[in-house]
């Protein structure tokens, strides 16, 4: 298995040998940079597209991430590395994530995506979240005080502020949400989830953000397009 916290080449190599030995079709689902991940195997491993009849991606940082950009200023600032790598994975992941990186890239494979996606059905969920910066009011019980979601939650926070300030970017506390749709897929956006909520069953109100339900409902909205 990969971890987010390798390269994304290093990890797209990963997922070229393990879907070259699958035998049957994939639907894949992922989320945050495991999508940077799965895009240049599909750019980089043409062969193994035919292996792959939908795509669902959550929380994409297509297009980088402000937080990323952060790199060349917490290099300075030991203290404040870890709660960001926490977000974002290595130095070498959080380098891929770059906002400039990130265009130049997609820039340049814009015809190869194109064609993919001319063949491949692909939705895109993106979200964002009204929060404020600082801590948990209230801390839900899987969120134990030291733990690295806890840090990583009061982090979104304090990151999402400084998004929506400084850039004037709605973002889920991790990726803006314009970050999160890639060009020719279908798009879904949500306006009350954070990048931890989309794919953790934090909430005990699920008329606020249901997990399992936004899993189900974009899986059918998949499947519908692959009748």
């Amino acid at each position: 298995p990969s971890s987010s916290q390798e390269s994304v080449s290093h990890n797209a190599d990963d997922l070229a040998e393990y879907i070259r030995k699958q035998q049957m079709p994939l639907v894949i689902i992922g989320h945050s940079k495991g999508n940077l991940d799965f895009l240049d195997m599909l750019i980089r491993y043409p062969e193994l597209r035919v292996k792959i009849t939908g795509w669902i991606s959550i929380q994409a940082p297509f297009y980088g991430t402000p937080i990323a950009d952060f790199e060349e200023e917490v290099s300075y600032k030991r203290p404040l590395l870890k709660p960001i790598l926490m977000l974002t994975g290595s130095r070498q992941s959080l380098h891929d994530m770059k906002t400039n990186n990130r265009f130049s890239y997609m820039d340049s494979h814009r015809q190869t995506i194109s064609t993919i996606l001319e063949n491949l059905p692909m939705i895109s969920f993106g979200s964002f979240k009204l929060i404020k910066a600082g801590k948990l009011k209230k801390q839900p019980r899987h969120l134990t005080r030291g733990s690295s979601a806890y840090t990583g939650t009061n982090m979104m926070k304090s990151h999402h502020d400084r998004m929506l300030n400084l850039h004037g970017l709605k973002n889920d506390g991790a990726v803006p949400i314009g970050s999160t749709v890639l060009p020719g897929s279908e798009y879904v956006i949500y306006e009350n989830a954070d990048h931890l909520e989309a794919i953790a069953d934090f909430q005990k109100d699920k008329t606020k953000f249901d997990t399992l339900a936004n899993f189900k409902s974009l899986l059918r909205m998949l499947l519908a397009r692959l009748k």
